[in-house]
């Protein structure tokens, strides 16, 4: 085998093979070096959403129960864990998103506002949120 050919594993052996004694008791020394490679991946993600629409979330924790609430478009859950409130938050906000964007609902004043938030639904639900506040 050359230096230069790459073994099983990917590995090159580094010295010329050569006939060494051998009777079961010594150890023959093969060295090896791991060839040098760049390796890229490419991973698909979903793209963010306008910095202005990202949404801030408010969290508590109170006698073992996770609150979590969207600041921006008032809507709030619990769960027994953080990953089953935000999972119920993003389900919430999802909902109401889609109402808004289908029925066209009119709304209040203090909740015509929240009408731009329509265009998430364009993004991943993991895009949405810009920080997470404990309180």
């Amino acid at each position: 085998m050359s230096p230069d050919m790459i073994t099983a594993g990917g590995v090159a052996e580094s010295s010329q093979p050569r006939s060494t004694p051998y009777d079961g008791d010594e150890l023959l020394l093969v060295r090896y070096r791991v060839p040098e490679a760049v390796r890229t991946f490419s991973v698909i993600t979903s793209p963010r959403p306008p910095e202005d629409l990202l949404l801030n979330v408010e969290m508590s924790f109170e006698n073992q129960v996770v609150y979590m609430r969207a600041v921006e478009v008032d809507i709030s859950t619990e769960g027994e864990t953080p990953q089953e409130a935000l999972q119920g938050l993003v389900g919430g906000i999802k909902e109401w998103l889609e109402f808004l964007r289908e029925e066209e609902p009119e709304l209040a004043a203090g909740l015509e506002e929240q009408r731009r938030y329509v265009s998430l639904l364009r993004y991943s639900p993991d895009t949405w949120f810009k920080s997470v506040h404990i309180i």
